[in-house]
């Protein structure tokens, strides 16, 4: 700790409950920004998959699907505000914690949708989840760090969503191709129910 005449200014480690601050921002805001941005990368297949599980014609309905799967996503994450209120009255880490179930458990479930419904349902529990982490680990954040590290330990806090993205583009990379949007949903058996819908759409017409 070093003092400049009436300022006390805390040491770079001092003051700060790090234990609590790397539960926030890697099993909170790095899994988040994980989770948000991988959606990107196994929309497309994901959607050529479920559609014609739930019985659905993909080349009519596809791109209201993928809207729609996003949209109830941010519906979750708009919805999380409650859980503010939640962290005031009942602790912001236990909080935390549920946030962290929720999102798990909707990203887990996500990926073993066998229809749209389903996965329509999974994803708005993942968003309900990632916004509350938003909400509370944010806020514990800036309650576990010194008065004058607060800004550092936000910005600190908010690098876990980038190294979120660089994970979820490392997973597609190096496993979409070899898993797909799930294990057992490979992209060439999408591609290929894809190509045989197009069959019948063109045999149709």
């Amino acid at each position: 700790m070093t003092v400049t005449g009436t300022h006390v200014r805390s040491s770079w480690r001092g003051g700060v409950a790090w234990g609590a601050f790397f539960a926030s921002w890697g099993g909170g805001w790095l899994l988040d920004g994980f989770t948000a941005s991988v959606y990107a990368f196994v929309a497309l297949p994901a959607t050529q998959y479920l559609l014609p599980a739930s019985h659905i014609p993909p080349l009519k309905y596809e791109s209201f699907f993928l809207a729609a799967f996003f949209s109830v996503f941010l519906i979750g994450w708009g919805t999380a505000f409650i859980f503010g209120p939640l962290g005031d009255r009942y602790g912001r880490f236990r909080v935390l914690a549920i946030s962290i179930a929720l999102y798990g458990v909707g990203s887990v479930l996500s990926g073993l949708s066998t229809n749209a419904y389903e996965f329509m349902a999974f994803r708005f529990i993942t968003g309900l989840g990632i916004g509350a982490e938003w909400f509370v680990g944010g806020t514990s954040v800036a309650e576990i760090f010194p008065e004058d590290r607060r800004v550092f330990g936000a910005g600190l806090f908010h690098s876990g969503y980038y190294f979120g993205y660089f994970f979820a583009a490392l997973a597609a990379l190096f496993l979409q191709s070899i898993i797909g949007f799930r294990g057992h949903a490979h992209p060439r058996r999408n591609t290929g129910g894809l190509h045989n819908v197009h069959k019948v759409h063109n045999k149709g017409a």
